[in-house]
C-alpha cells in the first residue's frame, strides 16, 4: 500500500522536476544588413507579453574592419495601423573583430512592430 502510495506521489510530482527544455532563440524578424565591413545581424522585434515585458529589438553588430567604428543603429516603431510613432537610436564604437550586442526600446508602449531603418558607421582614427 506504502510504494502504491509513493508512486502516485512520484507519478504527480515527477513532471514538476523534469528537466525543461532550453527556450528556442527568437528567430531573426529582419534580414542582416551590411555595410562596407560593419554587419548587423539576428535583428529581431519582440512585443511584449506581460506587465513587467516591453517590446523592443535587439540583435548584434560586428566590426570586421582594421580599425575602431563608431556605429549607430535607428529604428523605427510604429502602432498597428502603421503609423510612426517612435523613433530610437543607439550609437556604440566597436573594436575590430568584436560583436556588440544592442537593445532599443520604443518610448512609448503602443509600438506594434520595430524595425532597424538606417545603420550609420563611421571609421575611427
Amino acid at each position: 500500500m506504502r510504494s502504491a502510495i509513493l508512486w502516485i506521489f512520484v507519478g504527480i510530482l515527477g513532471p514538476c522536476y523534469a528537466a525543461k527544455k532550453p527556450a528556442e532563440p527568437t528567430a531573426p524578424t529582419q534580414a542582416d544588413i551590411v555595410k562596407d565591413c560593419i554587419e548587423v545581424r539576428n535583428i529581431t522585434f519582440v512585443h511584449a507579453h506581460g506587465f513587467f515585458d516591453a517590446s523592443h529589438v535587439s540583435g548584434s553588430i560586428k566590426n570586421t574592419c582594421a580599425h575602431d567604428g563608431q556605429v549607430t543603429v535607428i529604428v523605427a516603431f510604429y502602432n498597428s495601423q502603421g503609423v510612426l510613432v517612435d523613433n530610437e537610436d543607439k550609437p556604440v564604437i566597436v573594436h575590430p573583430n568584436t560583436v556588440i550586442p544592442f537593445v532599443l526600446f520604443p518610448q512609448r508602449g503602443d509600438a506594434a512592430i520595430g524595425k532597424v531603418t538606417f545603420v550609420y558607421w563611421s571609421e575611427l582614427p
